[in-house]
């Protein structure tokens, strides 16, 4: 996995969603699971815990409510919150690699 990048290959350990959340989205994520979704509070102060403490994030609960959701229509509703500054380095190093062996 170390040299995919040289052949076009850009993996991860995991998938993408709790990537972003650990990775500086975890209040735009859950902004969107709570409007999209009717959760019990002691879901909601899960999410409220993962959201203080991503240490403590349930990868496999995130990607059930997320699938409860839908994917597609989970990241229509989180992509105004993604930006440069939180795009995970393996989806920069894809897009750079594409960019570069169009120009």
């Amino acid at each position: 996995i170390a040299r995919a990048g040289e052949y076009g290959c850009f993996v991860n350990e995991i998938t993408l969603e709790p990537e972003l959340f650990t990775g500086g989205l975890a209040e735009a994520m859950q902004s969107v699971i709570e409007r999209e979704l009717s959760l019990a509070q002691v879901t909601l102060d899960r999410i409220q815990a993962w959201v203080d403490d991503t240490d403590q994030l349930d990868i496999v609960r995130l990607l059930k409510l997320i699938e409860r959701i839908g994917k597609g229509r989970f990241a229509q509703a989180l992509a105004p919150s993604v930006s440069e500054d939180n795009c995970p380095d393996y989806i920069r190093e894809a897009l750079e690699y594409i960019c570069d062996a169009v120009t």
